[in-house]
C-alpha cells in the first residue's frame, strides 16, 4: 500500500471513529433509457451500530422513483429489518420519501441499508443529478438518538 493510500485509509478510519455513524452512496450512472440504481450504505464504528434508522430521500423531478422502487439492502435484511417508506406530499418540487428501517433488537451491520431503483425522465440532458439523503437519525440499542450527517447520491445520466 502506498504512503498516500495508507494515509487516506487511516484518515477515513479516524474520521469514522470521531464522527460515529455515517451513511454514504457511491456515484451512479446509467443511460437515459435504462433503469439505474444506487445503494445507501451504513458505516458505524465497532459497538456503535444502530438498531433502527430513519431518513428522507429528496428526489428531483428529473428522476422517476416510486415507493415500490425503495428496497432494503443486504445489511438490513441480515439484521431482520423491514424498510418502510412513504411519500411526503407538499414537500416542494420532485418527490420526497420518508423511510424507516426497523424491526427487532438486532443491530444493523455496516453495509447496504437500502437500494433505490430509478429511471431518468427524457429531459435529463446528461447533467449530474443530486438526490439528497436528509434528516438521518439512528436509534441505539438503549433507545438513544444517534445523529447522522446528511449525504447525497450523485447520478449521471448519459
Amino acid at each position: 500500500m502506498s504512503a498516500i493510500a495508507k494515509d487516506l485509509f487511516l484518515g477515513s478510519v479516524f474520521a469514522a471513529m470521531l464522527l460515529g455513524q455515517s451513511v454514504s452512496v457511491a456515484p451512479s450512472a446509467t443511460d437515459r433509457n435504462t433503469p439505474g440504481s444506487f445503494t445507501l450504505t451504513l458505516d458505524s464504528p465497532q459497538g456503535k451500530a444502530p438498531v433502527a434508522i430513519q431518513w428522507e430521500f429528496a428526489i428531483p423531478a428529473v428522476l422517476n422513483v416510486k415507493v415500490a422502487d425503495l428496497k432494503a439492502g443486504k445489511a438490513a435484511q441480515a439484521a431482520g429489518k423491514s424498510l418502510t417508506c412513504a411519500s411526503k406530499t407538499g414537500a416542494g418540487p420532485g418527490n420526497r420519501y420518508a423511510c424507516i428501517l426497523e424491526g427487532g433488537q438486532a443491530v444493523i451491520a455496516n453495509g447496504p441499508m437500502a437500494i433505490v431503483s430509478y429511471r431518468a425522465q427524457a429531459d435529463a440532458q446528461g447533467a449530474p443529478i443530486r438526490v439528497g439523503i436528509e434528516n438521518v437519525i439512528g436509534v441505539s440499542s438503549d433507545g438513544k438518538r444517534i445523529p447522522i450527517r446528511n449525504t447525497d447520491a450523485m447520478i449521471t445520466i448519459r
